[in-house]
């Protein structure tokens, strides 16, 4: 009887173990380019949603404005004291690129609430630090006293004579209650033929200032269209791990307000506003 000895001889079990070898590298190719994807996909959404949020808290500031905005130049000191320069009407970029900033920037919303002839100002300021990247978010309100005795000899109680306020150096450090000497009303066209102005009682910070958003090489806002339209554009530029995004966000606003500084009858926005 013949023995039935077959089995692999050398050569096949070397071809076999090639071929093994090969689909096995493939598929440790695969399984990392699918993990690398995976992390840079997952790394993009993140950052992407990380600056959708800081813009929504931006938006949110924004959208229920009531008195005005303002947007110019800023200067950061010690300890988060903002001192706006000039004005800036638009720096919106429309290319999808990124951007990074050299001039640190203020947003500043104001709206106010009368009770009586007691009028309640409240500044929300939205600052980019050029040098951090960083959005740092500060608020502050005063109560004034409206003078109208102008208008009360004339039968009328608008209290419109002064409505709006400035932050004034001596802020600066961070400020604090009862400082009624630190904001000084301001008139404007609202308020023409009256010669009196409103009383600052009391003034205090409300929000402390705190970093909003981090990472963010650029702000820019447009207010072109605030008295036409009602809108407000502003838009972030973020970098981080070699990523980039860039978030355009448009804002309709549901009150008709103005752009003003908050030291608009002075002449001059060099006011320290947190």
């Amino acid at each position: 009887m013949r023995k039935n000895n077959k089995g692999l001889t050398l050569i096949e079990l070397v071809v076999t173990i090639a071929i093994i070898a090969i689909f096995s590298g493939v598929v440790v190719s695969l399984i990392g380019l699918g993990s690398n994807t995976y992390r840079a996909t997952s790394g993009n959404a993140k950052i992407q949603m990380e600056t959708q949020e800081a813009a929504d808290q931006i938006q949110n500031l924004i959208i229920d404005a009531n008195r005005s905005v303002y947007y110019a130049e800023c200067s950061v000191g010690e300890g988060y004291s903002f001192t706006l320069g000039n004005q800036i009407q638009s720096d919106v970029q429309e290319s999808s690129g990124g951007r990074t900033g050299t001039v640190s920037k203020a947003f500043v919303v104001c709206n106010e609430q009368k009770e009586g002839n007691i009028i309640t100002y409240q500044y929300d300021v939205i600052v980019w630090d050029a040098n951090s990247h960083k959005i740092i978010y500060t608020s502050k309100e005063a109560n004034a006293i409206a003078d109208t005795e102008e208008n009360s000899e004339s039968g009328e109680d608008t209290g419109e004579a002064a409505s709006d306020f400035v932050f004034s150096e001596n802020d600066a450090d961070g400020g604090g209650e009862n400082q009624a000497n630190d904001i000084m009303p301001f008139s404007d066209e609202e308020s023409e033929g009256s010669q009196g102005t409103s009383q600052i009682i009391e003034s205090k910070v409300v929000v402390a200032p705190a970093v909003l958003a981090e990472d963010i090489t650029d702000f820019c806002a447009d207010t072109t269209l605030v008295l036409s339209d009602q809108i407000v554009r502003f838009q972030l530029f973020t970098e981080k791990s070699g990523k980039k995004i860039n978030v355009l966000n448009t804002v309709n606003l549901r009150n008709p307000i103005k752009v003003a500084a908050p030291d608009e009858s002075f002449g001059s926005a060099a006011a320290v506003v947190g």
